[in-house]
């Protein structure tokens, strides 16, 4: 039967250990219960993966720790999609080879989060979609003569495919 006894150096290096744990712990907490968004996004705040509030206000925000309040951040920015060149069939029967500039942003960000999901690649991916969709479909409605033209009359051909265009994205 033997008795333990701790002498000094173990219980200070006990103390010490029990500290470090308490202060990460803390660090951790600290960490996960304040999120930053600057001016240029917006976010929505989930509790256990359900939305519960879009916050669009810059600056330091609280929130419950990591497992119970998650934040997904969207930047609000205008961002370009630029396609690769597209050979399309025209009305009257000429094939164009096209290349389209789309500028997009994200308007509703809790709406883009449960359609579109929480990456840019997947909105980029969406448009992309979009585009050769769209472009498909309107450029086969119209001749090649309302794209392209010296005359003034084939402008506004060309207005009216672009806002055609617009209105189907």
């Amino acid at each position: 039967l033997g008795i333990y006894v701790l002498d000094s150096n173990q219980t200070s290096s006990t103390r010490k250990i029990a500290i470090l744990i308490a202060v990460l712990a803390g660090l951790f907490l600290v960490l996960t219960c304040f999120y930053q968004l600057r001016l240029t996004e917006a976010a929505v705040l989930t509790t256990f993966e359900k939305p519960v509030a879009t916050v669009t206000e810059p600056g330091l925000h609280c929130k419950w720790p990591w497992p119970v309040q998650k934040v997904y951040p969207f930047d609000l920015r205008v961002r370009t999609y630029q396609s690769s060149y597209m050979e399309y069939l025209v009305k009257d029967g000429f094939n164009i080879v096209v290349r389209a500039f789309v500028c997009w942003s994200v308007g509703d960000v809790a709406t883009y989060k449960n359609k579109v999901g929480v990456t840019v690649e997947s909105g980029e991916s969406l448009v992309a979609t979009l585009v050769t969709k769209h472009m498909k479909s309107v450029l086969a409605e119209h001749a090649l003569s309302d794209l392209v033209g010296v005359s003034p009359e084939c402008v506004g051909g060309f207005s009216a495919v672009e806002g055609t265009l617009a209105e189907a994205m």
